[in-house]
This record gives C-alpha cells, structure tokens and sequence, in this order.
C-alpha cells in the first residue's frame, strides 16, 4: 500500500472518532482572517452580544480531552457562520448496550436437506451473552452571531 493511502486511511480512522451534529441557521462560512470565539461555559458569554443561531451535540470517544471538543466546535462554527461557541455540559453517556439471549444453540439448520431425527442432532442449549456497552463523551454547545450581524443578514 502507497504512503498516500495509508495517509487517508488514517485521517478517516481519526476523522471518524468525533461525529458532530448540527441543528441551526446557516450563514456565509466565517473568514479566516476573523476569529472565532469559544467560551468554555455561559458564565462567560457576554449577555447582549451574541444571538444564538444553532445547537451543537458532540460525540466522542471516551478518553477526548477538552481540546478535542474545542477544536471540533472552532471548525463546524467557523463553516456555519458563526462568530463564537459556548460549550454548555459534556456529560459520559453509554451507547450501544445490549444482552445478547438466543432461544438455543443447537445443530444446524436441516432445511432443504433429508429430515434428520432431533436426538442425532444433540439437546439444544439455551445462550446467552453478557451486557455489553461502550461509553462515549457527549458535548452540548451553542453556535453565536453578533445580533448586529444577524440583523444585516436577515433584512
């Protein structure tokens, strides 16, 4: 396999860890040259500043830092329009959990083939599995623009 391919195959391995998803109002994509700003909590938020356009949810995996979320919120608020983020609460969720129950574990399926006695196939036997889960980190978090621009943009 080429460098290069090994390259995309990991970036999509890395890419894939953190899904984003995005409920909210749609501008033109913030220029670079302007800064996005991120505050780590309300408290911080300048009250009369900012609308709130749209709402993040963030999932990543376990052991994501705050970094993580960050930078993933700086970029889709950035492609979104927006001037700022607030990140509101991370919270540890588990996802996928299930108890595996089989009604039974027996002989193989006789069907289409000759009838075969049920005592020459072996008593059947009842399966069963352990809960399984993985835990996953989920971020909630506000998308913000200047009302003054809102304003400019929705008249």
């Amino acid at each position: 396999m080429n460098k290069i391919a090994i390259i995309i195959l990991g970036a999509v391995l890395l890419g894939g860890c953190v899904m984003v998803d995005y409920t909210g109002q749609k501008f033109p994509e913030t220029p670079l040259s302007k800064e996005v700003k991120y505050f780590a909590d309300r408290s911080e938020m300048p009250v009369d500043e900012y609308t709130i356009i749209g709402r993040f949810t963030i999932t990543a995996p376990l052991k994501s830092d705050h970094y993580t979320f960050q930078k993933a919120l700086l970029e889709k608020g950035r492609s979104y329009g927006g001037d700022a983020v607030c990140l509101v609460d991370v919270k540890t969720v588990q996802r996928g959990a299930y108890l595996r129950e089989d009604e039974e574990f027996g002989a193989p399926s006789t069907a289409g083939k000759p009838t075969v006695d049920k005592s020459q196939r072996g008593a059947a036997s009842p399966l069963t599995g352990e809960k399984s889960s993985m835990l996953r980190k989920v971020a909630r978090a506000l998308l913000l623009k200047k009302r003054a621009d809102v304003e400019k943009l929705l008249k």
